[in-house]
């Protein structure tokens, strides 16, 4: 099966697009990962946070939120 040149042409003029899109995304990529470098962000402890469960999460949150409070100098005015 055979496809029209109109037909050839218009698939040709999509992939065109579609690479143009890609380099345009690669890009975009390359630049957030040379941003994330600067800023030191740590890939894997960005990982185990996403494998770590929602409530966990939170729990250790709080706990931390705790210990700050917890630290503060009564009278300080940051209770």
């Amino acid at each position: 099966m055979s496809i029209s040149d109109e037909h050839f042409r218009a698939l040709r003029t999509l992939i065109l697009e579609q690479n143009v899109e890609i380099k345009g995304l690669a890009r975009e990529v390359r630049r957030l990962k040379e941003k994330i470098e600067e800023l030191g962000v740590d890939y894997e402890l960005i990982a185990e946070m996403e494998e770590t469960p929602v409530m966990v999460y939170k729990t250790e949150m709080l706990e931390d939120l705790i210990k700050t409070r917890s630290r503060r100098e009564p009278g300080s005015g940051k209770e």
